[in-house]
């Protein structure tokens, strides 16, 4: 497939798409059909098939939020607590259909607010966006240090996302609980703000209709807090946003996409990356032969770790790269063959750079994922084959265009790889047939 009907075939996939907070279609085919044996005065026999009354009727797809105010303790006392709730339902919700409004925030105060989010009419992605503003008293214009006990300059003053804590806890549909987020408010304002899927379960990301989940958030303002928390103002507003799992992936829903490309010659030289942060390499030997090893991984100069394995001519096997952003640790494995190396910090794109000499190697159904799992679409070819019956090596190469912040926190990128001898392939080579992963 040409590398520009593949993308116009993305842009079209991206134009039907439905996506949309209330609803989205997929069409389904409704068919009626008779069939009778003919009668009449001639001698002939006869028969005669019709389909009537066929249609096409679009599915819907609808995502449904309620907002509650759970809990809000100010000791029996506060504004908020005494707008939200009444004497005779302080153990209740209250459903705020609109936007949710804390005026008189104070140390000591706790704040419980959920979401309850069920898809209908067909199985649908979810996803939850924070849109948060934060000033401090001072940016907000309601006090100064002047007019503080205890705060000496304006710079000093916090925000309520810098000052309180946040819990977030999904309640799945068989009343399960999942603690998804336990930290600052902060915090949770810029995971929020770049948007996180709405799980279904505790690996599985389609919501199925009718069985909704429920997303909390619970906030607490330390009692140690000062102040310099003095007419904070926090504004956020929540978004939800639904699209059909049918024919879509989650990686494309939440924006995590790269674009990928294929070329010919060295990729670090044709795609001028400025560095190589990771490299890990397999090549074709048959383990212990003259190769002095067919699995291997640096950063920066041969080899930091490296072992033996045994290459089946056409063999399919599978390999996976791993970069752990809590340990800064590399990990390579092909098919079992593993080999570990320091470091690896992703400063900007990947890539699969494939080299064959009388051999043929298929590299496949590359995919790649974040650090929590989830997909980061390839838009574009997944896969890279060098080939080569004459002098010299095939060399090719497939670019990802990755960016540092979609892989900080970690990434895993998984593929296939065959092998395939031509009739003239030297067994004595140590690289006539190899691949590498090159992390800028």
């Amino acid at each position: 497939m040409q590398p520009g009907t593949y993308h116009e075939q993305q842009r079209r996939q991206h134009e039907l798409r439905a996506l949309a907070t209330t609803d989205a279609w997929r069409p389904r085919v409704i068919g009626v059909a008779s069939a009778g044996a003919g009668l009449g005065t001639t001698a002939y026999f006869s028969d005669e098939e019709s389909f009537t009354d066929n249609r096409l009727e679009a599915g819907t797809l609808a995502l449904n939020v309620e907002q509650k105010v759970v809990r809000i303790n100010q000791d029996g006392i506060g504004p908020d607590e005494l707008r939200y709730f009444h004497d005779d339902d302080a153990n209740g919700e209250a459903h705020v259909p609109e936007e949710i409004e804390i005026v008189d925030a104070k140390p000591g105060d706790e704040y419980e607010f959920c979401w309850h989010v069920e898809i209908e009419g067909n199985p649908g992605f979810a996803k939850v966006c924070f849109d948060a503003d934060e000033q401090t008293g001072y940016e907000a214009g309601n006090v100064s240090a002047d007019d503080l006990h205890n705060v000496d300059d304006n710079d000093d003053m916090v925000t309520i996302g810098e000052a309180a804590n946040a819990t977030a806890t999904l309640k799945l549909a068989d009343e399960t609980e999942v603690v998804i987020y336990e930290n600052g408010l902060n915090g949770l304002f810029g995971a929020l703000g770049s948007c996180i899927a709405v799980p279904a379960g505790e690996e599985e990301f389609c919501h199925q209709p009718g069985e909704p989940v429920e997303l909390c958030v619970e906030i607490e303002i330390p009692t140690d807090v000062g102040n310099e928390l003095q007419g904070a103002v926090s504004t956020f507003g929540v978004n939800f946003h639904a699209e059909q799992c049918r024919h879509n992936d989650l990686g494309s829903f939440l924006g995590q996409e790269a674009d990928t490309a294929v070329g010919e010659g060295f990729l670090t030289v044709e795609e001028s990356f400025a560095q190589s942060s990771m490299t890990a390499r397999g090549r074709f030997g048959a383990g212990g032969g003259p190769q002095t090893w067919e699995v291997g991984i640096w950063e920066s100069t041969q080899t930091d770790d490296e072992t033996d394995y045994a290459w089946q001519d056409g063999e399919t096997v599978p390999f996976s790269f791993e970069y752990d952003a809590d340990a800064d640790e590399s990990t390579f494995d092909l098919d079992g063959a593993v080999v570990t190396a320091s470091g690896g910090e992703p400063q900007g794109r990947m890539g699969i750079m494939a080299k064959a000499d009388d051999a043929t190697i298929e590299v496949e159904n590359l995919e790649l994922v974040d650090d929590a799992g989830t997909s980061i679409s390839l838009v574009g070819p997944d896969g890279v084959t060098a080939t080569n019956d004459g002098s010299g090596r095939d060399l090719r190469y497939l670019v990802a265009n990755t960016s540092p912040a979609l892989l900080a926190d970690g990434f895993t990128l998984t593929g296939d790889v065959t092998v395939t001898l031509g009739s003239d392939y030297d067994t004595d080579a140590e690289e006539g047939v190899a691949f590498d992963v090159v992390i800028e």
